[in-house]
């Protein structure tokens, strides 16, 4: 069976995402491989596709318990022979995962780094054909990672012992110093390193300052009750006092921390990803091994200690692929509370460690630049364009020219030596007297006092921002020193402008904003609800049958419901309305296996749901692949709606555009009435404050909602027949071999809208 055969029988996907199918051909031909791919970007499919293509067993390297179980739950409700190894089970249960094994029954066998490097499991898998050593969580082997845990550094001996036998490792979160870490303590002999892109597009980064945070946190979750959330506290005392306090409000809320005994931990966790509570309030002790996929909200209660592990648990939002808010109320004295713990360290070299990711996480909440620019960067990756899907750009601040005060404070640092910290500098523009003024005679300086018209506050948080956009340097870990560097000299001789943001207790009179930025988006919280956000609109009254089904489904086989099936996956079958296995097959995360166990209950519930609303015929012999009848909408300028009766044929090859609700008309309307008006695809982006992939998806379902009748305008001739010729070569239905065989000229995009016409009689190519 070949890749995409095996992907599409047991995981329900007819593509790879990005980097997954390179990862796996290296793999395939048994070279080590490095990973570094985002929570919810698909790494474990990089070790689990194989293993079933090849002869033997795949041995996984996992550090949590709750991790290997969610894993092992989903592939064995895949139809994979899949077990773990672990403390939890009793020995007649590992008598009977030993014996599958050597039985030749499994093909994926999950341990924790503990029980691998023992001596009698290191002599059992030597009695059996190990195929592949994949190491989950590496960033663990790492002393330079944020979740170092000394067992993983032994690891090292699985080289002498497992010769020739070919390891992967993989992780969410490394910095460049933490990656060479791992490939050294690995001894990983490889030739290429795959790094996925750390953007994870559908995660909103919002920076709240709040110094009383509970009450903005109890409007946040009063506006989305019925979705499951985590909020993250610093310690087991804000824990417990946040989650009694949401209970007492009426909300659906669990602790989880490590002070806990092992048997509630569990239990809470339990309810937590059965959706039997919608809400876990933790320390960091909670989420490592949380597959949870529709986690729609990610809150942090309390500043996190660094970049890496507030990425990590933003990660744990959305692995759906839909919206997740990601939220941190921040207090800057939450600073001083981390700064204690990290002055308790012993060694000077892990408290000057420390330190410098603080201050890494404090410029993140200090940014009034685009968010996900600052986050990414930090890991290597820089984007080319704001996200539009942050506070900083859904909700910017007015700005101002802010040259003379820039030059006022890098005059400061050069008359200080370049050898302080930000808040003497400030002391020194404000005409402080301070004894560590007086000591440094820095109150006879040129500089001293040229800054009383701002308070200190606002000195400082202007130092910052011109930090962040890097027009003056920083160095040092523990205690930073502001340095002068490129920009900063282009400023003084005045080849460089400066605009920084308004500072909120500025007099109106004494700065007025040289330009503001509008804010095109009103709600800061992405709502799922918002027909701007979304192309399709699921029947949402579908959409929660369905899921009492699913809860129901894994109640009888106790299991986590997104083990069953995703809301994604759920989601797609309250929009297309599939009535037929063919059709059912469709939808992604629905592969054979799925379709086999569970697809006769779910269109059983399609159907009679189509029925009840007299919106198809539900005769299963029809012998086609129709649909639904539905009620198409004709969108006009003026927002008028027209209906008219019609059956909807879907495509083999393409998503089943059965509905385009009248819920969706304004969202659809808007870029309709643009793109009639000459408006270019990226044009109307930039007008509607969207991505530019969204109004392309939006043109893609126009064209096969027959709105559109020429796609002339939107993509060259000539490219339009080179893309055809492609598709009668190699078919419409797999993406990725099209855009190989066309070359990095022709965009997904281009492919998809020529593919949408080709497959839609009403409109016209402009080729045949």
């Amino acid at each position: 069976m070949n890749m995409y055969a095996t992907l599409q029988k047991y995981f329900g996907y007819s593509e790879f995402r990005p980097l997954q199918e390179d990862i796996i051909r290296d793999v395939l031909e048994r070279k080590d491989t490095f990973v570094l791919m985002p929570t919810g970007g698909g790494k474990s499919l990089c070790y689990q596709l194989p293993a079933l293509l090849v002869d033997g067993v795949t041995v996984v390297v996992s550090p949590l318990i709750s991790l290997m179980k969610d894993q092992v739950d989903g592939l064995v409700d895949n139809g994979i022979g899949a077990a773990c190894l672990n403390s939890t089970l009793s020995r007649s249960e590992a008598q009977d995962v030993i014996q599958d094994l050597l039985n030749g029954q499994l093909k994926l066998l999950y341990v924790a780094p503990e029980r691998l490097t023992m001596p009698s499991t290191i002599k059992l898998l030597k009695k059996v054909n190990v195929s592949l050593i994949a190491i989950d969580e590496a960033h663990c082997i790492s002393e330079w990672g944020h979740d170092f845990r000394p067992e993983y550094r032994k690891l090292n001996m699985l080289r002498s012992e497992f010769r020739g036998i070919p390891m992967i490792a993989l992780t969410a979160t490394a910095t460049q110093k933490v990656r060479e870490d791992i490939v050294k303590q690995l001894d990983l002999s490889i030739s290429d390193t795959y790094i996925a892109s750390f953007n994870r597009k559908n995660l909103s980064y919002q920076v709240r300052h709040e110094k009383k945070p509970y009450a903005p946190l109890r409007s946040y979750l009063r506006g989305h009750r019925g979705e499951s959330g985590i909020i993250y506290c610093h310690s087991r005392k804000a824990v417990e006092k946040l989650a009694g306090k949401l209970k007492k409000d009426g909300f659906s809320a669990l602790p989880y921390h490590a002070g806990l005994s092992g048997d509630l931990r569990k239990k809470y966790q339990e309810k937590f990803i059965r959706d039997d509570a919608q809400i876990i309030v933790a320390t960091i002790a909670f989420g490592m091994g949380i597959d949870k996929s529709n986690v729609r909200y990610v809150i942090h209660y309390d500043l996190p200690k660094d970049l890496e592990s507030y990425y990590q648990q933003t990660g744990r939002g959305g692995r759906d692929g839909l919206e997740c808010d990601c939220i941190l109320y921040f207090n800057r004295g939450d600073w001083h509370k981390i700064k204690y713990f990290i002055d308790q360290m012993g060694r000077k070299q892990e408290r000057d460690i420390a330190m410098s990711k603080l201050r890494h996480m404090m410029e993140y909440c200090d940014t009034n630049t685009c968010r996900r620019r600052v986050l990414l960067r930090y890991f290597g990756e820089e984007l080319t364009e704001d996200c539009g899907n942050c506070d900083a750009c859904l909700d910017p601040k007015e700005i101002f020219d802010g040259t003379e005060e820039t030059k006022k404070l890098l005059l400061c640092v050069k008359d200080v030596g370049q050898k302080f910290g930000m808040t003497h500098v400030v002391d020194v523009l404000r005409g402080s007297r301070s004894s560590k003024i007086c000591k440094y005679k820095h109150e006879h300086l040129r500089s001293h006092g040229s800054g009383r018209e701002y308070t200190k506050d606002q000195w400082l948080d202007m130092v910052r921002e011109m930090v962040n956009k890097e027009f003056l340097g920083v160095s040092g870990s523990r205690y930073p020193l502001l340095k002068l560097n490129q920009n900063s000299h282009a400023i003084h001789s005045g080849n460089k402008n400066v605009q920084l943001s308004q500072l909120p207790s500025m007099e109106p009179d004494k700065k007025q904003p040289v330009s503001t930025r509008t804010n095109k988006i009103q709600h800061i919280s992405i709502k799922k609800d918002n027909d701007d956000d979304n192309d399709l609109k699921d029947d949402q009254h579908l959409f929660e049958t369905l899921k009492k089904l699913r809860k129901s489904l894994a109640e009888d086989k106790r299991i986590p419901p997104y083990i069953i099936l995703s809301d994604t996956s759920l989601r797609q079958m309250a929009t297309n309305l599939p009535t037929t296995p063919e059709q059912m097959l469709k939808i992604t995360g629905v592969g054979e296996q799925k379709l086999k166990k569970y697809g006769s209950m779910f269109l059983t519930e399609i159907r009679s749901y189509c029925k009840n609303n007299h919106m198809c015929d539900n005769s299963p012999n029809t012998g086609s692949d129709i649909g639904c009848t539905m009620t198409r909408v004709t969108l006009s300028s003026d927002a008028s709606v027209k209906t008219s009766s019609t059956i909807l044929s879907p495509s083999p090859d393409l998503p089943n555009i059965s509905l385009i609700s009248t819920a969706l008309s304004s969202s659809f309307t808007k870029t309709m009435d643009l793109y009639k008006q000459g408006l270019t695809i990226s044009e109307i982006a930039e007008v509607r404050g969207l991505v530019v992939s969204t109004i392309e998806s939006h043109i893609e379902k126009l064209i096969m909602a027959g709105e559109i009748t020429s796609i002339d305008d939107i993509v060259d001739k000539n490219d339009q027949q080179e893309i055809e010729e492609a598709i009668s070569i190699i078919g419409s239905k797999l993406l990725k071999p099209l855009k190989e065989h066309l070359g990095d000229e022709y965009s997904y995009s281009m492919i998809k809208i020529v593919r949408a016409a080709m497959d839609t009689p009403s409109c016209s190519s402009g080729i045949f």
